[in-house]
């Protein structure tokens, strides 16, 4: 017998058009996380030092203390300053620079920037490629990033960018991990004003 009954073609047919229909109602499967995901803006709701994973008042602040550094952060601030630690390869803090240029500008603060790439020439050929870019100060070795962070009391598998607001006296008053939206802003402002 080389062909099978219609019988049994029909009744596999109905068969296979059930199973198929089993799932038709169900949600979709939950979507994954991906780094990019991971450390999209969060819009902060109520209390402005929700904005930050760690916050200190000007009594328990510790001093803001650098890594080993490569080449130093440019600038002498004398008032509140943003240290934004961020990579060529991090599409999340490339994206966002002209907003924080734009808010420190607002805000009156000074923008460091520290990157954590792991050589001088990366960081070289980006600035080429992108003359607009802020100059960069940059951490002697990218392995001891997650050394740091802990020091500053994030995870020391915190997602860059970082941002780090220093006080004029040098104390590291917050610190977050994570890109901001523009939702931020006012909460920035409000968190400079009561800190």
């Amino acid at each position: 017998m080389d062909h099978m009954p219609e019988r049994f073609v029909l009744c596999l047919s109905v068969l296979l058009c059930a199973l198929a229909s089993v799932g038709c109602d169900d949600p979709a499967p939950p979507e994954v996380a991906t780094r990019s995901v991971a450390v999209e803006a969060e819009t902060v709701q109520g209390d402005p030092t929700e904005f930050c994973d760690t916050v200190s008042s000007a009594a328990d602040a510790p001093e803001f203390t650098l890594p080993e550094m490569a080449s130093p952060l440019v600038g002498t601030p004398t008032g509140w300053r943003w240290v934004n630690v961020w990579a060529t390869w991090c599409a999340p803090c490339v994206q966002e620079m002209p907003t924080l240029e734009t808010w420190t500008n607002d805000l009156d603060m000074e923008l460091q920037l520290l990157s954590a790439d792991a050589t001088g020439e990366a960081v070289e050929r980006f600035r080429a490629r992108h003359d607009a870019f802020p100059a960069t100060g940059r951490m002697a070795q990218a392995d001891a990033l997650p050394a740091w962070l802990t020091s500053l009391g994030l995870d020391e598998h915190a997602a860059l960018p970082v941002h780090l607001l220093v006080d004029p006296s040098g104390k590291l008053r917050c610190a977050r991990s994570g890109a901001v939206g523009e939702d931020d802003k006012p909460h920035i402002q409000a968190l400079i004003s009561s800190l």
